[in-house]
């Protein structure tokens, strides 16, 4: 019984050395796709995604403000026949309007981190704003939906972008040449 009782408590103990320390998890983004976000202070938090749309999306964050409607969603898509990021766009870009969209705007751009990507300002109906960012590595392309109510979209956009900010590919991961535009 003794023996039991100190296996018990030396399991107990290692399981809880092997979890992650809660500001890693609460504050961190880690994809197991290859890059990585940061959200810590920046009004966020990790939501479920919607189970009809589970599988398509890498994950959800969804606004800390009381009855706030913003997202901002992960995906990753994978293009073989696109070989670059400009490759990937160019085919996208043309695609906005068959889903009744309105680009706005649209440009390449670096991060601080010196991550290549690309922007794309649209307006999905009279009520909704979007701002989808870009960033392509070997075929892979991660796709960065920021989305609220045309009211409060400019001050959404602004902590949308301050997570946006933190991407980065992770090095070690497969395949992580340096993407370019």
């Amino acid at each position: 019984m003794r023996y039991l009782f100190l296996f018990a408590i030396t399991v107990t103990f290692s399981l809880q050395a092997a979890r992650l320390p809660e500001s890693l998890v609460r504050d961190q983004y880690i994809s197991t796709e290859g890059f990585s976000l940061n959200f810590k202070e920046k009004g966020w938090l990790r939501a479920e995604p919607p189970g009809n749309i589970k599988n398509k999306m890498d994950v959800l964050f969804r606004s800390t403000e009381k009855d706030s409607q913003s997202t901002l969603s992960v995906r990753v898509d994978y293009d073989e026949s696109a070989k670059s990021l400009k490759d990937y766009v160019g085919k996208w870009l043309k695609t906005y309007s068959q889903f009744r969209m309105d680009v706005l705007g649209h440009k390449y751009f670096k991060t601080a981190n010196d991550e290549a990507g690309f922007v794309v300002d649209v307006k999905s109906n009279p009520e909704k704003r979007t701002r989808q960012v870009i960033f392509f590595r070997n075929s892979k392309a991660v796709v960065l939906t920021c989305t609220d109510s045309h009211k409060k979209f400019s001050e959404t956009l602004k902590s949308c972008n301050e997570i946006i900010k933190t991407f980065v590919w992770i090095e070690n991961a497969p395949g992580a040449a340096k993407s370019t535009l």
